[in-house]
């Protein structure tokens, strides 16, 4: 017999109403705006590097595998 548990703090979070959530982010989202926040430059360039360092190739035995090349 399969047995499950389910903790109802938890379970608020598997809700199909996540408005209250979507607009707590749009509302910090337009806060940064407003007060000009943004990535620093080197924030931006260690981004770039990342990604042109990363490598994702397809295997058929293992699927997804991520390299990052140095």
């Amino acid at each position: 017999m399969k047995k499950s548990l389910t903790l109802y703090p938890l379970a608020s979070l598997s809700s199909t109403d996540n408005t209250g959530a979507r607009t707590r982010k749009h509302q910090h989202r337009k806060k940064m705006e407003r007060n000009g926040v943004s990535p620093s430059e080197q924030v931006i360039r260690n981004l770039l590097s990342y990604s042109s360092a990363l490598s994702v190739l397809t295997t058929r035995d293992t699927g997804f595998v991520h390299l990052v090349m140095n």
